[in-house]
């Protein structure tokens, strides 16, 4: 449970198989449609099926959670036919519930292939105990797995965020580029050539005897005149 903790249901059914009276031993699990187990864990003889699934309305699994209670079944391939085509046959098995919340929601397989042994009140006391682990090594798996979930969903979160104030970031530079450029545009093509009007009139007035004196000093007012709105719109804007 502290070291690997992914690997707790299958440690699980090995230890019932090296250590118990079982031949074969598995977990099933029903998926979160509610109409399969699937079996997640498996050793011994039949350890080439897990990854398997078997329906939840027509099978053990189903009888044991039908029954909210433990169950002990001698050749189920003759109910359960579809168990006739794997071998070796099944002699005996004990299935355990296993809960969740108060909830049963898998169960533990206990099987022998042969006549050599029985279960007995013993085995069923053990597996109980078993089951009982089990449910607590499936809750911390679900919470270590929303755990993750939530992690990765967060970091996920912070990077779309991230790239979001990137993003924003880089507009606001362009924006103010742009602006740069557009206040500079304006003061060369507007106030600066009011500018370059009031120089070329005050020039043309360095003789005292000019023609046009009036006129030129008019038009190096307006000139001012318009430099000073231009200022103040540009200062504004």
């Amino acid at each position: 449970m502290a070291t690997a903790p992914h690997d707790v249901r299958q440690r699980l059914v090995a230890t019932a198989t090296t250590r118990g009276p079982a031949q074969t031993a598995w977990v099933s699990r029903l998926q979160s449609d509610s109409e399969r187990f699937s079996w997640p864990a498996l050793a011994g003889g039949w350890a080439s099926h897990v990854g398997g699934d078997m329906p939840r309305g027509f099978s053990p699994c189903g009888t044991v959670l039908d029954r909210d209670a433990a169950q002990l079944m001698s050749h189920p391939e003759r109910h359960f036919l579809y168990f006739a085509a794997v071998t070796p046959w099944i002699e005996e098995v004990l299935l355990i519930p296993f809960y969740v919340g108060g909830k049963a929601v898998g169960t533990i397989w206990v099987i022998v292939h042969d006549q050599s042994r029985r279960f007995d009140t013993e085995d069923l006391r053990v597996m109980t105990n078993l089951g009982t682990f089990a449910s607590a090594a499936y809750q911390i798996l679900q919470s270590l797995n929303a755990t993750k979930l939530a992690n990765e969903k967060l970091e996920s979160e912070v990077e779309r965020r991230t790239s979001a104030l990137r993003r924003l970031s880089a507009k606001l530079m362009r924006l103010q580029d742009e602006e740069h450029r557009r206040i500079a545009r304006n003061l060369h093509d507007s106030l600066g050539q009011y500018l370059t009007s009031i120089k070329m009139n005050l020039e043309s007035l360095k003789g005292c005897d000019a023609p046009n004196k009036d006129g030129v000093l008019s038009s190096a007012l307006e000139s001012v005149e318009r430099s000073i709105v231009e200022t103040r719109t540009l200062s504004f804007l």
